[in-house]
């Protein structure tokens, strides 16, 4: 586990970035015609990485369980049961067997489950997972009333209070991430976050309808605040990445862009599978040592 999480983060992370991300925005590139050679080699790298992650996302899936059941204790069975039950729900879903609406929810209730465990083991701060999880219940929730709505099983509804309420939690959840893993940022750290920050906001400024675009389809978010809002989340998330492996607490580093990676809601199997993974993996670790100079300023 200790090489296959923080692999499978960084392919994830390469994947959000190049396939989600930097093929849907080629459109704005000037004589993209002109760059049709090296624009296939970047979108065929981008399918690659999510083949790739796709494969370590189902090794992880076994791996990931079986530490959770022989270590971790009922809480970590249960987990192990919930990651199981996962694979088979997927399977399910390719296969189409099962109807679509009980398994989308049956996976919002085992994300729902592997992040209460990750928050009961973690402590006071781990209350932010379940902060994460409600927002991703709320985001998965319209998907089920859409879905719902369509199939003819309910009438119509409009759930788009669902997404609005889902977005302000799952910003607050990036923002606290520097409280929740406590991890020593200094001023390299800082800085990273700052550059990330920027560049987050510069996207809302320069194409503001791509990067609300982009964040639904990626994230599951509506875009519907300024984009400094944002671009602080996005400086929050990477100063904390940063200081997590500055401490070299690669295994959290790597739970932390897995959820950046799979969003709130319901995007695909692969998506889902990252959150789920990301929780488990924070449940394996269990509670860090807190940083003593954030401990005194908590």
């Amino acid at each position: 586990m200790g090489f296959l999480a923080p692999a499978l983060a960084a392919v994830a992370a390469f994947e959000l970035v190049v396939l989600r991300a930097g093929t849907r925005t080629a459109i704005h590139i000037p004589a993209l015609d002109v760059l049709s050679g090296p624009y296939r080699v970047v979108a065929w790298t981008g399918r690659y990485s999510y083949y790739l992650a796709a494969v370590l996302v189902t090794l992880a899936l076994p791996v990931v369980a079986w530490r959770l059941w022989r270590r971790h204790g009922p809480a970590g069975r249960v987990v192990a049961g919930g990651l199981a039950t996962f694979v088979v729900a997927a399977a399910a879903a390719r296969a189409g067997a099962g109807d679509a609406i009980f398994l989308d929810m049956v996976m919002v209730a085992l994300v729902a489950l592997t992040a209460l465990a990750a928050a009961i083991v973690r402590g006071p701060r781990g209350i932010a997972f379940t902060v994460f999880a409600a927002a991703f219940a709320l985001a998965a929730a319209y998907v089920v009333v859409q879905d719902s709505v369509a199939a003819g099983v309910a009438g119509s509804y409009d759930g788009r209070w669902m997404l609005r309420t889902a977005e302000p939690m799952a910003l607050a959840f990036a923002v606290s991430l520097p409280w929740v893993f406590a991890a020593g940022l200094g001023r390299r750290e800082w800085t990273v976050g700052a550059i990330a920050g920027g560049l987050v906001l510069l996207l809302f400024l320069g194409e503001p309808f791509t990067a609300r675009f982009l964040l639904l389809w990626n994230g599951g978010l509506p875009g519907t605040y300024p984009g400094a809002a944002y671009a602080l989340a996005a400086g929050c998330t990477a100063a904390s990445v940063a200081g997590l492996l500055r401490e070299r607490r690669h295994i959290e580093a790597a739970a932390v862009v897995l959820l950046l990676a799979g969003g709130v809601g319901l995007h695909s199997t692969y998506q889902t599978g990252l959150v789920l993974i990301a929780f488990a993996l924070l449940l394996a670790v269990g509670r860090p040592a807190v940083n003593p100079v954030l401990a005194r300023s908590a």
